[in-house]
């Protein structure tokens, strides 16, 4: 049977996403959206689909090479995502003194970094490959130090909804049979993208293997 399904597409930020989600007024945000047991208490996620994790961005210049060089500097982050929380129990642990300052989204928190108002932007490592691949302004940033979190993305979706979450599953589990996902990844993050950059992030062993089991029959 043929669906003829009608997609609208409607913007949202890292701070409204899941709340619009359990409102009602989305049914599936497609973003870098980390699945965690706290947000699972509000939301659905799908099978995870990328793993990332908390890293810095910091001018080339900088001699900021791991989260230790923060302590009593300034370090942006996006309001609403799990970079901020890692960040601050890691200051907090580490009695670091890190001046943690939020931003509406990832655009607004580079542009701190760029005009000098923090020593970091921390954020989801692949992102930062991102900027710095597709904007002319970050060439001049670099990306350091260990993964300060574990984000593995889910597609997020209401919960109590059994109906949409076996097409959801559902439609997980067929790409990652045919190796439809593994082709995306390399399509996006492997390969030349459309506007002429290449990511070059190889699949992590994390991603491989819940690719290999989310495409294999019970």
């Amino acid at each position: 049977m043929a669906w003829d399904i009608k997609v609208t597409f409607s913007p949202v930020t890292s701070a409204d996403r899941l709340v619009r989600v359990k409102a009602g007024e989305i049914d599936l945000e497609c973003g870098s959206t980390t699945s965690n047991l706290q947000r699972q208490k509000d939301v659905a996620f799908s099978p995870i689909f990328f793993v990332a994790g908390t890293k810095l961005m910091v001018p080339k210049a900088s001699k900021i090479t791991t989260y230790r060089d923060l302590a009593a500097k300034t370090v942006v982050v996006t309001a609403g995502t799990t970079n901020e929380a890692a960040l601050r129990t890691l200051s907090d642990k580490g009695k670091l003194g890190i001046n943690v300052v939020t931003e509406r989204d990832h655009a607004e928190s580079f542009a701190v970094l760029e005009a000098g108002k923090a020593d970091a932007f921390a954020t989801d490592d692949v992102l930062l490959y991102g900027i710095i691949a597709t904007e002319p302004r970050a060439h001049d940033m670099k990306v350091v130090g260990e993964y300060l979190s574990y984000d593995p993305y889910g597609l997020v979706y209401r919960r109590d909804d059994p109906a949409f979450a076996a097409v959801v599953n559902s439609a997980f589990t067929r790409m990652a049979a045919d190796r439809r996902l593994t082709e995306l990844y390399n399509r996006w993050f492997l390969r030349r993208l459309p506007t002429g950059e290449t990511l070059n992030l190889p699949m992590s062993p994390q991603l491989e293997e819940i690719f290999r089991v989310l495409g294999t029959p019970d």
